[in-house]
């Protein structure tokens, strides 16, 4: 079975190979330092859950780009599941990133195995997800189908 497909952007590089080393065993992790390469590994992996560090180049001191991408991911893929990673002291800009469709937010320092269970969570709700759009999408044909029986009484149960 494949393993889930995961982005982990932040412009850390000792942070990114710290989150890749200890998600690697249980993910396909791909990574990007800024906005520009998210959007760019996004379109071409298209992971199912993306982890976003909100202080990203060229101001990684506030959360201004990190916002930008969170937008951006999410207007490139509505579905997609974005977990939001803050300053220890941030807590208002996590609420705010879910306000704006993160799924969850964390503050630093993450801890990893909080994060796997929110990873493993947020990739089993798109899961479900997906499988209600699919089946909402082939309810309209089966309606189609079904109608003409609508014509023939029902049978009733005799006592």
């Amino acid at each position: 079975m494949d393993k889930p497909r995961i982005l982990i952007i932040e412009d850390d590089e000792d942070v990114r190979t710290q989150m890749k080393w200890a998600l690697n065993a249980d993910y396909d992790v791909h990574l990007a330092e800024d906005r520009s390469t998210a959007l760019q590994v996004l379109q071409r992996e298209k992971p199912a859950v993306v982890t976003l560090d909100l202080g990203l180049p060229p101001s990684p001191s506030d959360t201004y780009e990190g916002f930008l991408a969170l937008s951006d991911l999410l207007q490139m893929d509505p579905h997609l599941k974005v977990l939001v990673i803050t300053g220890q002291h941030q807590k208002e800009s996590g609420i705010q990133a879910i306000g704006l469709g993160a799924f969850d937010f964390f503050s630093k320092p993450v801890n990893i195995g909080a994060l796997k269970v929110v990873l493993d969570r947020a990739i089993h709700v798109q899961d479900l997800e997906r499988g209600r759009r699919e089946l909402s999408a082939r309810v309209p044909r089966c309606r189609r189908y079904l109608a003409p029986l609508k014509k023939f009484p029902r049978a009733t149960p005799q006592s």
